[in-house]
């Protein structure tokens, strides 16, 4: 399938987008909603989580108003408000479930993942063409700055396949959504198998303390529950060549990001895939960069920045 055999109009997109208490990001990220190409055949779904403390109050109000107002840039909007703090694994987790009961696919968003104005034909397409490819997972509408993960010019596809999933603007299906496990426990039972371990090591050196960090609880992500699921149903993520996400929580802001350098792009285009590879096609360079890049190893800044925090801790 090609760019413009797209048709968002036959099927809409459902998008599912999570927010919190960040109005500035809530307002960027769904006024670039709002004008991609196809906008007005989305069907929207915000899941706004309820306030953790009186600090929180005022900034969850504010994003809720936001919201309120983008309501008619859509084919449909429902917004949910949470009276209480369910967390972003829960929302993320229950939203989805409950998008997904209405509708076969769809892409997910959060209030810091501002998009690129071809991101609902981009879903629509990718979702579209995988979606009886059994290999395939989750799509990604992330892509890593060139300096952290370059594409070799003679590779001929505008998209590769990871064991390691993103969470920053992603699509999936309800058949793949429905087959994931959240038992943290079951998961580090079976991902620890010897038929496993390739996959393992293709979605990065740092996933395995990351699933023993959730089971002890240390932290609370849905991303990796479903990353993990990934590799023992032994299926991939698709990611573009070039973004179609610029995530605004890189500042800083977010409640799980903090200023990733390596992972931020400045500016966004227009653009589409043309030459997609069937999930059997899978690049061995490529297919290792995400976790690489994800846990800093691939990027020549992380070093270095790693290399002075050393330095001055010396000097100290």
């Amino acid at each position: 399938m090609k760019s413009n055999d797209v048709d968002v109009k036959a099927q809409g997109l459902a998008v599912a987008l999570f927010v919190y208490r960040r109005p500035h990001h809530t307002q960027k990220v769904l006024s670039s909603l709002a004008k991609c190409r196809g906008s007005n055949f989305v069907d929207l779904t915000i899941f706004s989580d309820g306030q953790r403390d009186l600090a929180s109050q005022d900034s969850v109000r504010e994003v809720r108003e936001v919201c309120q107002d983008f309501q008619g840039a859509f084919r449909s909007a429902t917004i949910y408000e949470s009276e209480t703090n369910l967390g972003l694994a829960s929302s993320v987790i229950q939203g989805v479930s409950e998008v997904l009961k209405k509708h076969g696919d769809l892409a997910v968003l959060e209030d810091d993942t501002e998009v690129s104005p071809t991101f609902v034909e981009y879903m629509r397409l990718m979702l579209d063409n995988y979606r009886l490819d059994p290999g395939v997972m989750s799509i990604s509408g992330y892509q890593f700055p060139p300096r952290t993960v370059p594409i070799p010019r003679n590779f001929h596809w505008d998209a590769y396949l990871s064991a390691r999933c993103s969470s920053w603007g992603w699509g999936t299906w309800r058949d793949r959504w429905v087959t994931a496990e959240w038992d943290t426990t079951k998961l580090l039972e079976e991902i620890q198998e010897p038929k496993h371990a390739d996959f393992l090591a293709e979605a990065g050196g740092d996933f395995m303390s990351m699933l023993k960090q959730q089971d002890r609880g240390d932290i609370d992500s849905w991303a990796v529950r479903f990353g993990a699921s990934h590799i023992i149903q032994g299926r991939r993520c698709v990611y573009p060549r070039k973004t179609l996400i610029r995530n605004l929580g890189l500042d800083g802001s977010g409640e799980h990001c903090s200023e990733l350098t390596w992972l931020r792009h400045h500016n966004l285009e227009s653009w589409l895939p043309e030459k997609l590879p069937p999930s059997s096609l899978v690049d061995d360079g490529l297919s290792r960069q995400p976790g690489r890049a994800f846990s800093g190893d691939s990027s020549r800044l992380a070093r270095l920045q790693r290399k002075l925090q050393r330095a001055r801790a010396k000097m100290t």
